[in-house]
Order: structure tokens, then C-alpha cells, then sequence
């Protein structure tokens, strides 16, 4: 019988030395250094849509509440320094306002919506309108005056025009974003 004396193997050893850690690190580094200013804007972009979406979405409840109640409903902004934000609202024209520290309206005017843009979000609301506000009719669902809401994000901008119809088309300023037309 002949026996066979088991010689130990040599397992190659597995991991990473120190080195090859360090430049791995390095390049995810420069990886990361390179992709979070375009995240950081592609965020941006989203929460200037959603933004402005939301406020299309509002208009048009403001309209359908104005038929539903039979009353004119109004909107005013409030924009100006950090703080931007917006009201709907039944009553006299300046019974209700938005601010920093909230929404409040006058008797005997009756609040329906307030919504603040936090700055935290980076998305601001400003508008060229005289008055920065709107009337909606509810036998007809028109609107006055015309006006246009600018919501805008650093660089990036959509403008919604509102006209007396009471539509609202959504555009961009150069550059255009969001692939909305140019104004």
C-alpha cells in the first residue's frame, strides 16, 4: 500500500491591497464630483415643474369652484423676497393676503387654498402683472386680467400665461426647459 503525503496548497489570498482601496475611492470621488452639479440641477428642474404643474392644476380647481359655488373666486400672489406663495379666495379684492406668515382674509371673505413655495425648494414666484391677481367669472369661466406667473428655479424659468379665456399655456424663456416651447 502505498501512501501519499498531502501536501499543503496555496490559496491565492482575495481582497483589495491599501492602494488599489485608495485609488478605487479616488475615482468614485471624481465620479461623484462630476455628476452632483448636474443631479443638483436635474432636482432643481423637477421641483420647478412640479411647481408649475401644481399651480396649473390649481387654476383650473379655482374655475371649477367658482362654478360649483357660483361665486367669483379670486387669486393673488404673494411674491417678493424668500418667500413666495399664492391664495384662492371668495370676496373683495384685497380681503385676502400670503406672506411669511401665512394666509389670512378678512371677513367676510372665505380662504379656499393657500399654497407657500418653500425657499428651501429653490423655486421662486414673481409676475410682470400689474395688481398680481386674477378674477374668475363663474357663469362663464373667464378670467381678468390676463396675467402671467413666472416660476423660476436658479437659471431655469416657466411661464404660465393666462389669458381671458381662462387657459393657460405653459412656455419658457432662452433657454427653454423642461421641453416647453419658447416664449
Amino acid at each position: 500500500m502505498q501512501h501519499e503525503l498531502a501536501t499543503p496548497r496555496r490559496h491565492a489570498e482575495s481582497g483589495l491591497t491599501l492602494a488599489e482601496m485608495l485609488v478605487t475611492l479616488a475615482v468614485l470621488g471624481i465620479l461623484a464630483a462630476v455628476a452632483l452639479p448636474s443631479l443638483s440641477d436635474l432636482l432643481a428642474r423637477r421641483r420647478l415643474d412640479g411647481a408649475a404643474t401644481e399651480y396649473l392644476n390649481h387654476l383650473q380647481w379655482a374655475r371649477q369652484q367658482a362654478v360649483q359655488l357660483n361665486r367669483k373666486v379670486r387669486l393673488k400672489l404673494g411674491a417678493g423676497g424668500p418667500h413666495s406663495c399664492y391664495v384662492f379666495y371668495t370676496g373683495a379684492a384685497d380681503n385676502c393676503q400670503c406672506n411669511a406668515q401665512g394666509a389670512r382674509c378678512t371677513d367676510p371673505s372665505q380662504l379656499l387654498l393657500a399654497v407657500a413655495l418653500r425657499p428651501s425648494d429653490g423655486v421662486s414666484l414673481s409676475t410682470p402683472s400689474a395688481g398680481a391677481g386674477l378674477l374668475i367669472d363663474p357663469l362663464r369661466g373667464t378670467v381678468s386680467p390676463a396675467m402671467t406667473t413666472v416660476f423660476s428655479a436658479g437659471q431655469a424659468a416657466v411661464h404660465q400665461i393666462t389669458n381671458i379665456m381662462g387657459r393657460t399655456r405653459s412656455c419658457s424663456p432662452a433657454p427653454p426647459v423642461l421641453g416647453l416651447p419658447a416664449c
